[in-house]
């Protein structure tokens, strides 16, 4: 969704320049390169794997792929050969797997930071239970004040843990992820998942 928007923002963008150029100086070197944006110009580099009318042999990218980089250094459309272009495909597909594998990474940290962060607080609401426990002090007021801080500091911790559970689970259940953690709050009643 958002690359659509991004893909067509862009060709709203490449539209106007052209435009532009063309009312500034309609037979200028740019025109030699830069050709009239139509919809079926905007294509992957590679062949739909649902168009069945040619075979690779016979495909031919989108002009839009051959044309040289601002900065002059690409050859121009006549001069590119297959291998030159299907190199430079292998290198464009290597950087798309390396922030697909990024993303993937980023995405199992994020995860484990979820883990952590309800594991710490769910361990420190049973540390703040474990304190009411302790009792080293004669006067009862405050064995009571104690206890009732105590207890205080443990809702708090397990309450921020359920609070955390309820904005990450239903969105990692939107993706198909079932952290192990999440089963715990899942049984729960005081909130649905």
């Amino acid at each position: 969704m958002r690359f659509d928007s991004k893909t067509k923002q862009a060709a709203e963008e490449y539209r106007a320049a052209w435009c532009a150029l063309h009312v500034l100086e309609p037979n200028g070197s740019w025109s030699i390169h830069l050709k009239e944006l139509k919809d079926h110009d905007i294509s992957g580099p590679g062949k739909d794997p649902e168009d069945k009318t040619t075979s690779n042999s016979r495909y031919e990218p989108s002009w839009i792929w051959l044309v040289p980089s601002a900065t002059g250094t690409s050859p121009s459309a006549a001069q590119i050969s297959n291998d030159e272009f299907n190199d430079s495909m292998c290198v464009e597909w290597a950087k798309a797997r390396a922030h697909m594998l990024r993303w993937k990474e980023e995405l199992l940290i994020v995860q484990e930071e979820m883990r952590r962060v309800i594991g710490y607080l769910r361990w420190k609401a049973e540390w703040w239970q474990a304190r009411t426990s302790l009792q080293g002090h004669c006067d009862g007021g405050i064995v009571s004040g104690i206890l009732g801080y105590a207890n205080k500091q443990a809702a708090i911790c397990s309450c921020m843990a359920e609070q955390c559970a309820s904005y990450w689970v239903p969105h990692l259940k939107d993706k198909d992820i079932t952290p192990a953690w999440a089963s715990y709050f899942m049984s729960l009643s005081l909130w649905r998942i």
